[in-house]
């Protein structure tokens, strides 16, 4: 068992006037703020900046970091890190911050291609950088966990899972989620709860990662409906937010399964949001996986109070699979054809999907280890869903 984590991390409101002693504590004398367009023009930047100001740490910000981060984009990102002796970074954002932070630190410490370090040649080696992050949203559990995700040319994802991808430091307020637009909110939401109910489920599931992955769930489940619909519901913001982080530590500990394994090929392909593909699978994914690991799945289903303690194990392991399809249609989830993915275009890829899938290692820790065909036969149905 490996329970990785950040050097600190600093929890609820004002944490982030923290951001100066952390930077002294670590060394970093000029950070690189790495960030998107929307955020930089916020005024949520003025909370990072303020500290960085007051401390009288020189600083650069960089903005320009994309949905689903690609080789390219961190192509630019490693030439405009270059052009200044930045010797730390600070993600702030969403997931893609948090990535393309990580694979900058990556790639400047070990150099190669990037292809060189995708599972399961992710080095544990410590990165010459260290990264501060700060989530805006409340899903990915980034901040804490060992993961980045790559996009190629070719829409391929590059996963890389390693302790060279823990950050050094995390800053986690949900104040910051208050505003997040509903959509994003619910693929989030949802992403976070594949993590905590993937790493409850996996193979290398143990007794940290349970710990940190049903007190995510006992969050989660009953606050994601919540915070979709009234934002600015505080307290519910708040326990998604340490959910998420929670399911970070969680799948960080014990890997993840089959959803996420089959999501990667699918959003990569058909550039559907991480969170979203997630959400759109996780029905059929858990249904074909149920039997095979029905009292954890009934536990689960217990644990998020869908059903009451004399519940047997397979009316709450169906009371599970019927929360995930009653979640996507609440949270306005769309279908693979709602979304406007090419049917021809998709069962031609479903060979390609299942051979991305595997490579990805997650199937691995799944109860039932798929094999192609399987995995082929699951995408066929999860084009039929339907919530």
């Amino acid at each position: 068992m490996i329970f990785r984590s950040p050097k600190s991390v600093y929890f609820g409101n004002q944490s982030l006037n923290n951001l100066g002693a952390i930077l002294k504590e670590l060394g970093i004398k000029k950070p690189l703020i790495v960030t998107d367009k929307f955020l930089s023009g916020s005024a949520l930047m003025d909370k990072v900046k303020n500290p960085l100001e007051e401390s009288k740490v020189a600083y650069g910000i960089f903005d320009e970091t994309m949905p689903e981060p690609t080789t390219k984009s961190i192509d630019n990102l490693r030439e405009f890190f270059a052009k200044d002796n930045y010797d730390g970074l600070v993600a702030f954002g969403g997931g893609s911050a948090m990535d393309s932070a990580k694979a900058l630190a990556v790639m400047e410490t070990f150099g190669g291609q990037y292809r060189q370090w995708h599972v399961p040649n992710t080095p544990n080696d410590d990165v010459k950088y260290p990264i501060i992050a700060i989530p805006t949203t409340a899903g990915t559990g980034s901040e804490v966990s060992n993961a980045c995700i790559l996009k190629e040319d070719s829409g391929e994802k590059l996963i890389y899972l390693g302790a060279s991808c823990v950050p050094a430091a995390a800053i986690i307020d949900y104040e910051f989620t208050l505003d997040m637009p509903a959509k994003l909110t619910a693929a989030a939401g949802i992403d976070a709860l594949a993590h905590a109910l993937e790493s409850y489920i996996s193979r290398g599931a143990n007794p940290y990662s349970d710990a940190m992955a049903i007190h995510a769930m006992k969050l989660i489940g009953p606050n994601l409906r919540k915070v979709y619909n009234n934002p600015h519901d505080s307290e519910a913001r708040e326990a998604v937010m340490i959910g998420a982080n929670q399911a970070g530590y969680a799948f960080t500990s014990a890997g993840l399964t089959l959803v996420h394994g089959m999501s990667a090929p699918l959003g990569g392909l058909f550039h559907i949001q991480h969170g979203l593909s997630n959400a759109m699978i996780m029905p059929a994914v858990h249904r074909y996986s149920l039997k095979h690991e029905l009292p954890r799945y009934a536990e689960a289903a217990r644990i998020m109070g869908l059903v009451d303690a004399k519940a047997s194990d397979n009316e709450a392991g169906q009371a599970l699979i019927d929360e995930l399809s009653a979640l996507n249609k609440e949270l306005n989830i769309p279908t693979l054809e709602e979304f406007g993915v090419d049917k021809e275009k998709y069962f031609n890829s479903l060979e390609l999907m299942a051979k991305q899938a595997l490579a990805s290692g997650a199937p691995q820790l799944n109860p039932i280890v798929p094999n192609e065909q399987e995995l082929v036969e699951l995408y066929k149905e999860i084009w039929n869903e339907r919530w």
